[in-house]
């Protein structure tokens, strides 16, 4: 295999990340801007406006497969502001009004701008796919991997501080910061289902498939490491429950002291599961490498509860019910019966 970094010439991925690639936003064409002042005056309507995004979007669409990225946005040309478009179409959020002025010179003079600002006044969540149509749009329209930006979920909470959250809805944060992953979660499945999926390693897990026997974790991280597939250092999420108690199911898998050597194993924390400290010391010992996330949102149902809970009969829909998992993900889950255990229809 080549060196790249002495010269040898880097292979073409074929899935994301890719190595060359945009954030999303590009600069607004002029007649864009027109057709945006002409709908605030009311001189087009809604659909004029739409008309001329879509031309826009098209002839973006054109540039960023010209130019040879292997992905494509809309430039987030719908969009007023690249972050509070989307924060403002959560279920809960409305808009506020802000005294603060931020004032900026140029050579042509001084602009006031009035950052945007929000309230938190209802329980949040999401009723409708926030850009679900503009994701539709470029898919339909690209040769190229259709991707779609959303601003994290802490820009909800920076906007406002806990000064925009009603406290007759939100008494503590803990509750808003649940309702907003959860919410979070239901918007990113609700994106997968329309194709907006990210895939890493395609490569590794068809090895997993094609293998014929167990397949083990580490195989996968080394393939990962070996192919180049991976530009930085390899990260291993791992549930705190599995370093818990005085014999840690982590011990007993397939050479875990490799695994954290080949990748740094980042502990999620999880209520009721402190991580045995003396394991971890002996395999730290030993090469493993292994970070402790201290600022995670967690919740009360793990991901192999979960899986345990669909293959003793659980109903999908009712897991979704419960918050455990996203609408899309139980409509994907009923319509693979099996996908966990025994068909329910057996």
């Amino acid at each position: 295999m080549a060196d790249h970094r002495r010269g040898g010439a880097a292979p073409i991925r074929s899935e994301p990340p890719f190595r060359a690639d945009h954030v999303g936003s590009l600069l607004r064409p002029g007649r864009l801007l027109d057709a945006r002042a002409a709908h605030a005056e009311g001189r087009i309507d809604a659909a004029g406006l739409r008309a001329v995004e879509d031309d826009a979007i098209l002839e973006a669409i054109r540039m960023q497969e010209e130019v040879g990225l292997q992905s494509a946005t809309d430039g987030e040309f719908r969009r007023a502001s690249w972050h509070m478009d989307f924060i403002y179409a959560l279920d809960g959020i409305s808009r506020a009004s802000d005294d603060m002025v931020v004032h900026f010179r140029n050579a042509e003079g001084g602009i006031d701008f009035t950052p945007a600002a929000l309230k938190v006044d209802g329980k949040l969540g999401v009723g409708e796919t926030i850009f679900g149509d503009d994701f539709a749009f470029v898919r339909e329209h690209t040769k190229n991997v259709a991707k779609q930006t959303i601003p994290s979920p802490s820009m909800v909470h920076y906007r406002g501080g806990a000064a925009a959250i009603d406290p007759a809805v939100y008494g503590d944060s803990d509750a808003f910061w649940s309702d907003l992953v959860a919410s979070y979660r239901d918007e990113v499945g609700r994106l997968a289902g329309l194709g907006c999926t990210v895939k890493v390693s395609l490569a590794a897990r068809d090895l997993a498939g094609r293998s014929g026997g167990p397949n083990y974790d580490l195989e996968t991280l080394r393939y990962i490491r070996d192919q180049e597939e991976a530009d930085g250092e390899l990260l291993y999420l791992m549930s705190a429950e599995l370093v818990s108690g005085p014999e840690p199911e982590f011990g007993r898998w397939y050479q875990p002291v490799e695994l954290a050597r080949i990748a740094t194993v980042a502990i999620a924390p999880r209520p009721r599961y402190p991580p045995n400290v003396n394991f971890l010391a002996v395999l730290t010992a030993e090469g493993g490498r292994f970070i402790y996330l201290n600022s995670v949102v967690t919740m009360d149902i793990s991901s192999s509860q979960i899986r345990e809970r669909l293959k003793a009969g659980a109903d999908p829909a009712e897991l979704a019910r419960e918050g455990a998992i996203p609408g899309p993900v139980a409509d994907y889950i009923g319509r693979h019966p099996g996908l966990y255990g025994p068909r329910r229809d057996a």
